[in-house]
């Protein structure tokens, strides 16, 4: 069946032409079938990850070798603390929050996606 867009009742061939709507589907196979064998027998099989594994590799040692508590920091801000020396910068705070609160927006918006 053709579809013309161009004159009202733009179908033609409706009524009969069998034998060039058999004809359509294996015609389709044969392209498919034809691209297939020119990408090789493999390249519809195979898949490249190695380069995300080595990335999730190197992520997941930068994790491993980062401690839970950074016990020199801890101190330094104790020992600050304890002098009177420790200066809360309210405004990095409350900006670092906004920061965190938009972040944690545009991650679920593109989730949702």
């Amino acid at each position: 069946m053709k579809i013309s867009g161009t004159k009202a009742g733009g179908v033609s061939g409706a009524k009969g032409s069998k034998a060039s709507a058999k004809s359509a589907p294996k015609k389709s196979a044969d392209k498919v079938d034809a691209v297939l064998s020119s990408l090789g027998s493999q390249a519809a099989d195979a898949v490249e990850v190695t380069d995300h594994a080595a990335t999730i590799d190197l992520i997941k040692s930068l994790v491993a070798d980062t401690p839970d508590i950074r016990t020199g920091e801890v101190e330094r801000i104790a020992s600050q603390l304890r002098s009177g020396k420790f200066k809360i910068d309210f405004a990095k705070v409350a900006e670092s929050f906004i920061k965190e609160v938009i972040s944690s927006e545009i991650s679920k918006k593109a989730k949702q996606r």
